[in-house]
């Protein structure tokens, strides 16, 4: 859900795609984006390795953290980037 509102916002404030390389706010909706789909991979990868029985999982899942943390850094700024 939160992606979905998080694209009808970038979707109300950026004109064209074009506006995700040649804006400040484009540029940071399209870090957040990036971020997200990182974040989507290392959990994938976290989940393959628990059913696959290896062992330990908690560095994929600390760096799936950061990642997520380094994404909420990113939310934050687009409250202030217009």
């Amino acid at each position: 859900m939160l992606g979905v509102t998080g694209l009808l916002a970038a979707t109300a404030r950026l004109s064209s795609p074009a506006d995700l390389v040649t804006t400040a706010y484009g540029a940071v909706v399209l870090t957040k984006v990036v971020l997200l789909a990182c974040a989507a991979a290392l959990g994938g990868a976290t989940r393959a390795r628990l059913r696959a029985g290896r062992l330990p999982v908690l560095v994929w899942a600390a760096v799936e953290v950061l990642v997520l943390v380094a994404a909420t850094g990113v939310a934050a700024t687009l409250t202030h980037t217009a």
